[in-house]
């Protein structure tokens, strides 16, 4: 079955996005301390991520996404490759003027 997240990456046809999965991480987060100053706790988070561009593998629900990272040389274009069912939240901007 294809996810509802799939349908909206289909109806989007082309990025930038923003994902949100499903999917657990181990991350260091920041919050600000008692006096204002920076502090870092550990924490489980969702993993997200900004995509420069996607599209479906097939008519399968599993969706490639581009992204950017960086490098001692700049920044290089990496893969990501996300069954739909386990995308749980999509955020693009709209193109529409208001």
């Amino acid at each position: 079955m294809k996810g509802a997240m799939g349908l909206a990456l289909r109806t989007l046809k082309e990025g930038p996005v923003e994902v949100l999965t499903r999917v657990m991480d181990f991350n260091l987060q920041q919050i600000v301390g008692p006096q204002g100053q920076p502090m870092e706790y550990p924490a489980n988070t969702l993993i997200a991520f900004k995509a420069l561009a996607f599209r479906e593998v097939g008519e399968s629900d599993l969706w490639e996404f581009r992204t950017q990272e960086p490098s001692e040389a700049g920044p290089v274009s990496a893969l990501l490759y996300l069954r739909g069912e386990d995308i749980f939240l999509i955020r693009a901007l709209s193109k529409v003027a208001t």
